[in-house]
């Protein structure tokens, strides 16, 4: 779902799982490590505040309070933005740039993983755990109302967001 594709800078969602983040507003929240059911929600999230980093040239790794990046970003633009008015922001860049590598080609069928990434794997702390993404990335496409046959933003969502 990544304009790049996969990729761990764009919703570090393992920083979640590590409990080194600390979104409490946001309800983003690790779980079962051998399930990823109920985290839809926290990953647009994560990719809508990821966006606004990249856009403002901060860095990732250090997180900063959600206080603070409002903070920075009004600090630096002389806008005035609250919390709600700032993801909706990373809202629009995600969903932007959704259209455009639609525009390129891009499909739902384009947001999988690599199948050696879903091996189910015989040792370790994940054995015999089995990845089934096909249920997360509706729950995703629905918070990010994006058709489910073509991987599209829908009109509605592109004009709520003042992108048409």
């Amino acid at each position: 779902t990544c304009c790049v594709g996969a990729n761990h800078e764009k919703c570090d969602w393992f920083t979640a799982e590590m409990g080194s983040l600390d979104y409490a507003s946001l309800k983003i929240q690790s779980g079962d490590r051998s399930s990823i059911k109920r985290r839809e929600k926290g990953v647009v999230a994560l990719q809508d505040i990821r966006a606004i980093d990249d856009s403002a040239v901060n860095c990732n790794f250090p997180h900063p309070s959600l206080v603070h990046l409002v903070g920075y970003i009004n600090g630096a633009t002389g806008f005035d933005y609250d919390l709600k008015a700032l993801l909706s922001v990373g809202e629009r860049i995600n969903t932007l740039k959704r259209v455009i590598n639609c525009n390129l080609g891009i499909t739902r069928a384009d947001d999988r993983l690599p199948s050696h990434v879903l091996k189910v794997l015989k040792s370790g702390k994940t054995t015999d755990v089995k990845i089934e993404l096909e249920s997360n990335l509706q729950k995703y496409y629905k918070f990010r109302d994006w058709d489910w046959e073509t991987g599209r933003p829908t009109e509605e969502r592109l004009k709520s967001l003042g992108i048409k």
